[in-house]
């Protein structure tokens, strides 16, 4: 496919844009293009670079703004039947939103209460260290050491539990992000090719 196919259908693919949009869109796409093609790559491959079709139309469409998503579908789309169908199903569908923040909320509290005991366990840990070399000199040998050590331990313990807390956290932002985009889509829905 070349540059010109490629356009002209990825062009039929943005319907939900504005003229502006599309424009922007189609102009970024070609620029990539020719970017590669003075990079010394052969036009086709330029293009096969990109990617197909509709995958590159389904991340454009993607990263508009979700109000103006939102805006143009009510415009296109905007029947009484759907509107009546929303406001007959809103108690099932606003207990079900309810239930699912409820549930994101709860992992977001877990994983801030994991870091305040990670923390806590660094905390302690070094503060049983440091007490326990102060009780060697104080009560002996034999009670400091045991502070000590189980200072260390708890230390050491809170290492290690950085780093997978860390991923934990990392992966529920993840999937924050792809909860956003799914519910971006479900606004957006399957696009028809026209």
């Amino acid at each position: 496919m070349n540059k010109a196919e490629f356009l002209q259908a990825l062009a039929a693919r943005l319907n939900g844009l504005t003229a502006q949009e599309r424009e922007r869109a189609l102009n970024f796409c070609a620029e990539g293009i020719d970017d590669r093609v003075e990079d010394g790559m052969e036009e086709n491959d330029a293009v096969a670079a990109l990617g197909d079709v509709e995958t590159v139309a389904r991340e454009l469409l993607a990263d508009r703004p979700l109000g103006a998503v939102v805006r143009e579908r009510v415009r296109r789309e905007g029947s009484a039947g759907r509107i009546a169908l929303l406001i007959c199903a809103s108690p099932l569908l606003l207990t079900l939103f309810a239930v699912g923040l409820s549930v994101y909320a709860a992992l977001w509290a877990a994983m801030v209460s994991v870091y305040a005991a990670v923390a806590s366990l660094l905390i302690a840990g070094a503060a049983g260290a440091l007490g326990g070399v102060a009780l060697m000199f104080v009560q002996g040998a034999a009670p400091g050491l045991c502070v000590c050590g189980a200072g260390l331990v708890s230390f050491a313990l809170g290492l290690l539990l950085i780093a997978p807390t860390k991923a934990a956290g990392k992966g529920l932002w993840k999937l924050t992000k792809a909860f956003g985009r799914g519910c971006k889509r479900l606004i957006v829905g399957k696009r028809r090719n026209g």
